[in-house]
């Protein structure tokens, strides 16, 4: 329901802060920027080019900054806007920064959100920059301005996250056919996500939807092929250590159900423990 009044406005707004400051310590306050951001805090963190600005939160407690959220609309899909934030970021010093917790690579449903989190340098407050589709609306981003997640990784908690684990992009499945996740996990050096889709769909073209976001997130098409029972794609993953990827959609087990498989893995010096790479590109034994 639209405020009638200034003073329905006030109270709306008293409300919402009310609400946002709702389970935070004792102490913390919080304030509403429509269409801005808080003055003098933000910095020179560049906005998503193309990007509405919606508005904005602040969090205090006891007089000092804790986060910032900024929320904004943008006409580009999930990947198209990380990749323009991880462009500009890094143009003013932000780089990748390694937190543990869940990561929402592979397989994953429409309205999951894809994300970074990003520091500049060994100081100062962390950025989490999240992009969430919608339909028939454009995408939600949320850039969050955090300083109060430092202090709290500073007290003790382990950052080392697996090696490889932060290489798997998100991919989302067509709007219009139902999906069904089925995990995934891996150890230093491998990493596999399964999921499958129900859809008449031919494997060629579902391989080339998800073909399409791993380009957005970075990797280099290798080889690939498709026949109407499998279609397949092997892949350079970018970052340093040789990381190479597999693409899989196969329909074999029923009509109408597709199989999802994504895999990357390092490379190996011939001989080492793990074998090679041959394994994702049809490894013949001798």
């Amino acid at each position: 329901m639209a405020p009638e009044s200034a003073s329905d406005e006030s109270r709306m707004r008293e409300l919402a802060q009310r609400l946002l400051v709702h389970r935070h310590p004792e102490g913390a306050s919080v304030e509403l920027f429509l269409g801005r951001l808080p003055d003098g805090l933000w910095g020179d963190i560049p906005l998503p080019a193309g990007s509405t600005l919606i508005g904005s939160v602040l969090y205090t407690r006891a007089g000092h900054p804790t986060s910032i959220e900024a929320v904004l609309d943008s006409g580009l899909d999930p990947g198209s806007i990380l990749a323009v934030c991880d462009r500009d970021l890094a143009g003013s010093g932000w780089t990748a920064y390694e937190t543990p917790g869940p990561r929402h690579g592979g397989f994953v449903p429409r309205g999951t959100a894809d994300g970074r989190i990003l520091r500049a340098g060994d100081q100062g407050p962390i950025l989490v920059v999240a992009a969430t589709t919608r339909d028939s609306a454009p995408t939600d981003v949320r850039m969050r301005l955090d300083w109060d997640m430092p202090r709290q990784m500073a007290s003790g908690h382990d950052l080392n996250v697996p090696s490889g684990a932060a290489r798997m992009p998100a991919l989302r499945p067509p709007s219009d056919i139902r999906f069904e996740a089925l995990g995934g996990g891996g150890s230093t050096g491998r990493w596999t996500s399964d999921a499958r889709v129900f859809t008449d769909q031919s494997v060629a073209d579902l391989e080339t939807h998800f073909a399409l976001q791993l380009v957005a997130a970075g990797w280099e098409r290798v080889a690939g092929r498709a026949d109407d029972v499998v279609a397949w794609s092997s892949w350079q993953v970018p970052g340093e250590g040789s990381w190479r990827g597999l693409l899989l959609v196969l329909s074999a087990f029923g009509a109408g159900e597709r199989s999802l498989t994504m895999r990357i893995e390092q490379d190996r010096p011939e001989g080492s423990d793990g074998g090679s790479m041959r394994t994702l590109t049809g490894y013949r034994p001798d």
